[in-house]
C-alpha cells in the first residue's frame, strides 16, 4: 500500500538516461520485492520521506529530472512544491483522491 516513484533523468556525469526509483519506505536499500527487478540503468534511491521527496532530496546535481510518475497521487504540501521548484509540471490523466493530494501522478519538464 505504499507509493513508488520512477523518474527519468540524465546522469550529468555520463550523459546517459537513467531511471531513479524510490518508495516511501525509510530503508536505504531497495526492498526485496524490487531488488532483483532493477535494470542496469535503474537506480534505487532510498531514505526517509515520500517516494518523490526522497528522489528530489537525494538526486543532488548528478541527476537532472526529465519526467516521472508515481503509483499514487502527488501530495500538495511536500512533493508538488519540490517537483515544481525543479521546473517540472504536474499533469496527465486525473485520479480521484484525498484532499491533501493533487489529481495527478505524472510530471515532466516543459
Amino acid at each position: 500500500m505504499g507509493t513508488t516513484a520512477v523518474m527519468e533523468a540524465i546522469d550529468t556525469e555520463t550523459g546517459k538516461v537513467v531511471y531513479l526509483v524510490s518508495t516511501n519506505l525509510s530503508q536505504k536499500t531497495a526492498p526485496r520485492s524490487i531488488r532483483n527487478l532493477l535494470a542496469d540503468n535503474e537506480i534505487y534511491i532510498g531514505g526517509e520521506g515520500h517516494a518523490e521527496q526522497t528522489i528530489m532530496n537525494n538526486k543532488g546535481t548528478r541527476y537532472s529530472i526529465v519526467a516521472g510518475g508515481t503509483s499514487r497521487n502527488v501530495c500538495r504540501d511536500i512533493c508538488q512544491p519540490l517537483l515544481e521548484a525543479d521546473g517540472l509540471t504536474l499533469g496527465g490523466p486525473t485520479f480521484r483522491g484525498r484532499n491533501d493530494k493533487t489529481n495527478y501522478r505524472q510530471f515532466w519538464r516543459q
